[in-house]
C-alpha cells in the first residue's frame, strides 16, 4: 500500500480536527503579515485604526475571558496598550487551555501566567 494513503487522511484529519491543533495569540509579525488564526472572528476596540493594529511592538498578556468563550490577545503599541479579542467562528466552540501556566479565577477567567507569553497554548473544543 502507497504510503501517501495513509498520509493523507491523516492531514485530513489534522486540518478538521480543531481539537488537536494547539494555539497561541498572534506574534506582532503575524499581525503584520495578516496571518491571524482564522477560526477565530478578531475584534479590537472601537477607535483602533488600521495603522495602529499593524504597528503592534509585541503581546504583553493572553487571558481566556467567560469560561473560554473568547480569547484575550493584549498587545503594546506606542507606549499604549490594544486588545485584540477572537472569538470562535463556529457555532457551540469554547476556547480551552491546552498548554503552559494558566491561573483560573473564580469568575471564569484564565490568564497566562508565563514570562513568555507565547508559551501559553489553547485551543478550539466544539460541541459534537
Amino acid at each position: 500500500m502507497p504510503l501517501r494513503f495513509l498520509i493523507y487522511p491523516f492531514l485530513f484529519y489534522l486540518c478538521l480536527s480543531q481539537d488537536v491543533i494547539a494555539e497561541n495569540c498572534p506574534s506582532s509579525t503575524d499581525i503584520r503579515y495578516r496571518l491571524v488564526p482564522d477560526a477565530y472572528e478578531w475584534t479590537v476596540d472601537e477607535g483602533i485604526t488600521l495603522e495602529k493594529l499593524l504597528s503592534v511592538e509585541r503581546l504583553i498578556s493572553v487571558s481566556l475571558e467567560n469560561n473560554g468563550e473568547f480569547v484575550s490577545c493584549k498587545y503594546e503599541v506606542e507606549k499604549q496598550f490594544l486588545k485584540l479579542d477572537g472569538l470562535p467562528k463556529k457555532e457551540g466552540c469554547r476556547v480551552v487551555l491546552s498548554d503552559g501556566q494558566w491561573i483560573t479565577t473564580k469568575t471564569g477567567r484564565s490568564i497566562c501566567d508565563e514570562e513568555d507569553t507565547s508559551e501559553c497554548l489553547f485551543s478550539m473544543s466544539c460541541e459534537e
